[in-house]
């Protein structure tokens, strides 16, 4: 792909991607947003560096209709600060797709009645005992970071609550690379019908840039230093 207007994002979106800096989608978005943006469930086999924020969320901020409900899409971080850092990247583009993005966290205004929240599962869980969050009106749910959570036994637990707690039929992404045995039995049991997306090969996104040498020598030794790295680079070519 070219460009997001190939993927069938709205102009307000794309306009928004733009103003942000992207503009030629990468291999995960480009095999990402069709998907999502079709109502279907995905597993994203990917990991930092191939765009998942933009390719799982910026399709679903699309899709789902901007209203005055509150709790739209959930987005399940492995921590809360990493959920702030969700809703402050993202903020914009909620913004032009006419949504109003929130970390569940008191530095935020009403969080709670933001139609996209982000947080961790445990204080999702928190939020539901108290009676202050409810998930009647979650239409997609976003797990990021999925091989993270897994390493965290209690938010692991939490997450697993909170689908219990979802409603039946909505839109469930999951973003996990490594998978691992965990993730799969999870994969298997709340996202059987998912459309899996394979994981971005970093050797073919990122260039070589071959390596670095380093030597600390005293300075009366410098002038040798220099001589025998004169030696190396030419024994290299």
């Amino acid at each position: 792909m070219e460009s997001f207007d190939e993927l069938n994002l709205s102009a307000e979106l794309v306009d928004a991607l733009a103003a942000e800096g992207y503009e030629t989608p990468t291999e995960l978005q480009s095999a990402a947003v069709p998907v999502l943006l079709r109502g279907h469930s995905l597993v994203a086999e990917a990991g930092p560096g191939a765009g998942v924020g933009v390719a799982l969320i910026a399709p679903l901020l699309d899709r789902i209709e901007a209203d005055s409900g509150a709790g739209k899409l959930l987005l399940l971080t492995p921590t809360l600060s990493e959920a702030l850092r969700t809703a402050e990247s993202l903020g914009r583009l909620a913004l032009a797709a006419g949504h109003r993005i929130a970390a569940l966290d008191a530095r935020w205004a009403l969080p709670g009645h933001a139609s996209v929240i982000a947080a961790p599962p445990s204080l999702i869980v928190a939020e539901l005992a108290a009676s202050r969050l409810s998930l009647e009106s979650v239409e997609a749910v976003v797990v990021l970071s999925g091989s993270v959570l897994a390493s965290l036994d209690d938010e692991w637990q939490a997450l697993e609550r909170v689908f219990d707690t979802l409603p039946d039929g909505i839109q469930r992404v999951v973003a996990a690379l490594p998978r691992g045995p965990k993730v799969d039995a999870f994969i298997e049991q709340r996202l059987r019908r998912a459309v899996t997306v394979p994981a971005v090969d970093a050797d073919e996104q990122v260039p070589h840039r071959g390596e670095v040498r380093l030597r600390v020598v005293p300075a009366e030794g410098l002038v040798s230093a220099v001589s025998t790295l004169a030696g190396e680079l030419l024994d290299d070519e």
